[in-house]
């Protein structure tokens, strides 16, 4: 099974010098625990709302005053749209991440999160297998 077939398609997008509080704001407002980050059309990171929690707030910043490319993960581990469930979860279990963007020509066209793959029929043991990886090694994210 593809990413395509079980990646939400919902993209929310911040610009990498918005204020942080604007992020979680569009993450309230569209439901979604994840948003990119852009600069100058090009997708250059992501930030979750853990890492909001994380980087920002217990870190004693003011996420009024912050912007989203102060905290933002960049290098962001990414598959295509052709890539498998099996690649995406390897991704998840290496990198310690339980979302991973899918890309197409530098654009992010989708999500697949570790709940998208425990849904897909026949996945749930990658899924679990994932999760086991994450939450086994220090770093969670």
């Amino acid at each position: 099974m593809k990413a395509k077939s079980i990646m939400t398609n919902k993209i929310v997008v911040v610009q990498k010098d918005d204020m942080i509080v604007d992020a979680a704001k569009k993450m309230k407002q569209t439901g979604v625990g994840t948003v990119a980050v852009e600069d100058q059309g090009k997708i250059v990171g992501i930030i979750s709302d853990r890492d909001i929690v994380l980087r920002d707030v217990a870190e004693n910043q003011t996420p009024g005053q912050s912007k989203c490319g102060d905290i933002m993960t960049s290098n962001v581990a990414t598959a295509s749209p052709e890539s498998s469930v099996d690649e995406i979860s390897q991704i998840m279990s290496e990198r310690q991440v339980k979302r991973v963007p899918i890309v197409e020509q530098e654009h992010m066209v989708g999500m697949v999160s570790l709940g998208d793959l425990a849904q897909t029929k026949g996945q749930k043991r990658e899924a679990g297998s994932a999760l086991k990886d994450i939450t086994s090694k220090p770093g969670l994210q």
